[in-house]
């Protein structure tokens, strides 16, 4: 059996063509249906774009501003960080640089988790001087969420399901693998 694959074409609106093919998983033989679910990966990083976005749209944080202005809890071992803007991290251009082992098998999802990724991220120097290389960046898009958490005393995935999931009627889209129902994975 071929690994699945999902396909949705939709203009102004409408679904013009949706086809699912393949297996839900490369290990059995059941095959993939409609209401499958897939892993977000960088898709993700539209989400976290918006939630940052829609903190500047409150006033929250400018795209200027100094990331270290607004994560009491980032005490980097590299000064540098201090030049790190929201525009920089949403443009790959922070010089921080991207992680190696995304532990994809261990997912962290408590309430102190962004907390400790500051404290994982303040011990990575940068790269490069803020803003002067482009470089693809996991590790400096998953301090949005850390930002979101300490703006808005909201954990990053009940903040990005409150407004943005909800609002657009996502309603099965979560950040959170246990909120999928076994099946659907």
């Amino acid at each position: 059996m071929i690994p699945g694959i999902g396909v949705g074409i939709c203009v102004d609106g409408r679904v013009l063509y949706e086809k699912v093919k393949g297996t839900g998983n490369t290990g059995t033989d059941k095959k993939l249906t409609d209401r499958a679910m897939f892993p977000m990966a960088s898709i993700s990083k539209v989400f976290s774009a918006t939630a940052a976005m829609q903190l500047v749209e409150e006033k929250l944080i400018t795209l200027d501003d100094s990331i270290l202005k607004h994560l009491p809890g980032l005490r980097p071992c590299d000064t540098g960080y201090g030049d790190v803007s929201l525009q920089q991290i949403l443009s790959h251009t922070s010089g921080i640089p991207d992680l190696r082992d995304y532990d994809w098998l261990h997912p962290q999802y408590d309430d102190g988790a962004a907390i400790r990724y500051l404290e994982e991220v303040s011990t990575v120097p940068l790269f490069a001087v803020p803003g002067e290389e482009y470089q693809y960046s996991n590790r400096a898009y998953n301090i949005i969420a850390s930002l979101v958490q300490y703006l808005t005393h909201t954990v990053f995935e009940q903040r990005v399901q409150e407004k943005i999931f909800s609002p657009l009627g996502m309603n099965d889209a979560t950040f959170l693998y246990n909120d999928i129902d076994h099946e659907r994975r």
